[in-house]
């Protein structure tokens, strides 16, 4: 898209023309993607697919457009993917290893004994060398993570329309009926890739100005500039994602796809597994497409706002309809939960890059393993599946991966567990779920119970000093209950259960019966 190319005036209610110059795509192109990161600052996440593996290109930055390696294309030729959404800045990445000398600790098992006559001896030792730019391609490592984004460019939906008997044609047909009868906002962009289609919707922030540009959180906003990545805009827009994807269920939509650090495939790619080239399709008149606010979207799709809520509670995604088919049979809760369940597991999968923290994920994969099993997956369904998950998880801090014979373990373990329920707030802590995760999630959720009130020391203190006082007065141990009423009146009022547990603490035990008035005899 040349710079010379400025965006029209807004179109109709709910929707905004915004120019595109969307050419045949014969090869990987940036224009496309440029058209979607329309931010004045931030960074392009690019990664690639090579033998299967995930590969990270780099961060291509929005403030430097001019800026094209020669080499990047290539990288991008075949199954090039890239970030739907800006980030904020970049990372570094271990690329290596290198010797260095530090000094001996007390407790190593051979040398940390030594006198205190010793000079303090050294040892040769192996230290990380970490890197902020990827060698092979110029650019700097991305930081592509939900906490970590800038802007939310776009609204999407992938709908693997095979997997529900549709082909490509049936799909878009489909969509365009939905959008004539008023059930679907119109998209602006649809994809080809492979088998499958995504539909985009463009963002923008309800902020901008009509013309010109205003300063806002010191960035630059125009008339199109997208929607800022605030906590409140990324817990709605999970909301208007979840509420996309329940109104396409039925044309495939991938529920697992739908995090705001997703990635798409660059236009004008190759994908290698049908040897196509994704096709990026606008829809619209003389080159302009369709172009929303968060809230129009919201009022398109009915999905409630509330304005003066929780951003975490607001964030909470809408429990799935009941499958009506599920339903009919008579399926038993649990097995719904248990959908659930691994709906949540594979939306973090997802958001963690494909796999878990080298300090949980052994935990993580047991747990993994145990939900795919009550699933009604077999074992080696659950094994390729862990395997798969396992192969992607962070390493430790020697270097090593998961070993596909710990992974045969961890199913073989999940397999004889015979744990009959999951608590949600145990997976929550167990995950170690962040709260701009947990936004995605919609049944792993944390422990909203609140800790009894925890009395404070003076009051109990004084309290105990009353029970030994009326003790030693008395000569003999009140009941709990009369011993309740003393305190109160003098007041360190506690229940007959409070006062059974400073008894406890005193070490006193009551006389059964004492201070309980004797019975009338007849004669």
């Amino acid at each position: 898209m040349s710079d010379e190319t400025l965006f029209r005036i807004p179109g109709p209610a709910q929707a905004r023309l915004i120019p595109l110059d969307i050419r045949e795509q014969t090869g990987p192109s940036l224009d496309v993607i440029k058209s979607i990161h329309r931010g004045s600052d931030g960074y392009v996440a690019l990664s690639s697919k090579q033998g299967g593996d995930w590969q990270e290109i780099g961060a291509f930055p929005l403030n430097r457009e001019q800026l094209v390696i020669p080499s990047l294309l290539d990288h991008l030729a075949v199954d090039g993917y890239f970030g739907l959404n800006s980030s904020f800045g970049t990372s570094r990445r271990k690329v290596g290893t290198r010797s260095v000398w530090k000094p001996i600790p007390d407790d190593h098992p051979e040398f940390g004994n030594v006198t205190a006559d010793w000079p303090r001896a050294e040892i040769l030792t192996e230290a990380p060398v970490y890197s902020e730019i990827n060698k092979q391609t110029g650019l700097p490592w991305p930081n592509h993570r939900s906490e970590t984004l800038r802007w939310l460019n776009v609204c999407h939906v992938d709908l693997d329309c095979y997997k529900v008997g549709l082909s490509v044609g049936d799909t878009l047909g489909a969509i365009i009926n939905m959008q004539d009868a008023g059930q679907l906002p119109p998209a602006t962009l649809f994809a080809r890739s492979g088998r499958g289609v995504w539909a985009f919707w463009y963002l923008l922030d309800p902020g901008n100005p009509p013309e010109g540009t205003v300063r806002i959180h010191n960035a630059d906003h125009d008339q199109f500039t997208p929607q800022r990545a605030s906590k409140r805009a990324v817990a709605f827009y999970a909301k208007i994602q979840r509420a996309l994807a329940d109104r396409l269920g039925h044309l495939g939509a991938d529920l697992g796809a739908l995090d705001g650090v997703r990635f798409a495939p660059v236009p004008g790619t190759v994908e290698s597994t049908t040897g196509t080239r994704v096709e990026y399709w606008l829809q619209g008149a003389h080159g302009h497409g369709f172009a929303y606010t968060l809230i129009d979207l919201a009022a398109a799709l009915g999905v409630e706002m509330q304005a003066t809520a929780h951003p975490i509670i607001e964030a909470a995604l809408s429990t799935p309809a009941t499958n009506a088919a599920l339903a009919a049979a008579g399926r038993k809760g649990w097995e719904a939960l248990n959908g659930y369940l691994l709906a949540d597991f594979r939306t973090l999968i997802n958001l963690r890059g494909g796999g878990f923290a080298a300090g949980i994920r052994h935990r993580a994969l047991f747990l993994y393993a145990v939900v795919l099993k009550r699933n009604k997956m077999n074992r080696d369904e659950v094994y390729q599946e862990t395997l798969k998950v396992a192969s992607r998880c962070q390493k430790d801090r020697e270097g090593h991966g998961i070993h596909h014979r710990e992974v045969s373990e961890i199913v073989r373990q999940a397999f004889r567990s015979r744990t009959r329920g999951l608590r949600n707030a145990h997976l929550f802590a167990d995950l170690q779920v962040t709260p701009t995760e947990a936004t995605y999630l919609s049944h792993i959720r944390p422990d909203q119970r609140k800790a009894p009130p925890v009395p404070a020391a003076d009051v109990v203190a004084s309290r105990r000093a009353i029970i030994l006082d009326t003790v030693k007065r008395l000569g003999r141990v009140p009941s709990t209950r009369e011993m309740a009423a003393i305190t109160s009146d003098r007041g360190a009022p506690g229940n007959f259960t409070t006062i059974a547990r400073d008894y406890q603490a005193l070490g006193l035990k009551a006389v059964k019966g004492a201070g309980r008035p004797k019975k009338a005899t007849l004669f």
